[in-house]
């Protein structure tokens, strides 16, 4: 059966368990429904391809660090591993998400920018949600650039490789690859973990790439069209609402790689999960798609049914 992960507490942001050991569960998954688009074995290719190059996504690690220039995530962590090579050791940013790094350490990165918030965050009872430096270290842990030592992090030999200029795109491929893939998605926040919007992502990519310089869709189009069960898992997600954790978890994140770009204005609404986002010209130099294209017809329009 198709569950939900129900965490509290996440200690780790590493992916549990990783994709490697949920192939045969997610292949299951893909054949036992149907898929807007795309036949089964399509889905099934989508949902358990490690994006390395021989399967149906293909990732372009060519780019320059000028064609990155949108890309925020990929400017922080190249500004904690130029930070972390000119120091040695940088101290590891406070435990748990919606922390917040003292200001004395958060003053020492100001000079590469790290400053720059990631997203927009959401203050809940327990606090904001989003620490970008806490989250951002974690990620570079989990795609092998740093490595815990006594007293806080330090490269590796490949973070020390990929922090050059010419490796950006290498850098900026890993990154995502990591984050998708390998990364807890769950990790940035404090609700329940739902693998499943994890498990969907590449999924949600193939649509996204026919949407390209068409409508803004926001979390709720994708709950409600491409989303098996959006009434289960929209009662999983609780104290959260699905639509709120995709937007969070997938969309925001993608913004924060310059794949997606939101409707100004958008941000000011009321219901999370309402913001529109399309893909940018980044989009689609970064990601290519072995599998028949998306269609017009996907985008049935805007529907509002978990509320």
């Amino acid at each position: 059966m198709w569950r939900s992960e129900q965490r509290t507490n996440r200690l780790s942001p590493f992916r549990a368990p990783p994709l490697a050991d949920r192939i045969a569960e997610l292949r299951r998954l893909a054949r036992s429904r149907r898929w807007e688009g795309l036949d089964s074995d399509h889905v099934a290719d989508l949902l358990t391809d490690d994006w390395l190059g021989a399967g149906p996504l293909r990732l372009d690690e060519t780019l320059t660090l000028d064609e990155l220039a949108g890309a925020v995530l990929l400017h922080n962590v190249r500004g904690l591993l130029l930070a972390t090579r000119e120091r040695g050791v940088v101290p590891e940013a406070p435990t748990g998400s919606g922390s917040r790094m003292p200001t004395e350490q958060h003053s020492s990165f100001e000079p590469l920018g790290f400053m720059r918030e990631v997203r927009t965050g959401f203050d809940s009872v327990l606090g904001p949600v989003v620490d970008p430096l806490h989250w951002t270290q974690a990620l570079a842990e989990v795609a092998g650039l740093v490595v815990r030592t006594p007293g806080g992090f330090a490269l590796t030999l490949e973070g020390e490789r990929l922090a050059a200029s010419g490796q950006a795109g290498e850098l900026y491929a890993r990154l995502f690859r990591t984050f998708f893939r390998s990364f807890d998605l769950a990790y940035t926040d404090r609700f329940p973990g739902l693998a499943e919007i994890q498990d969907l992502v590449p999924y949600w990519l193939w649509v996204m790439a026919g949407a390209r310089g068409a409508a803004f869709l926001s979390a709720d189009f994708y709950v409600h069209i491409f989303t098996p069960e959006p009434g289960r898992l929209d009662e999983a997600a609780a104290p959260a609402r699905l639509r709120y954790l995709i937007q969070a978890r997938v969309l925001d994140a993608l913004a924060d790689f310059g794949l997606l770009e939101p409707k100004l204005g958008d941000d000011e609404r009321e219901e999370l999960g309402d913001v529109g986002f399309r893909p940018t010209p980044l989009f689609g130099r970064f990601l290519r798609f072995e599998l028949p294209p998306p269609v017009p017809g996907l985008q049935r329009g805007h529907l509002s049914l978990l509320r």
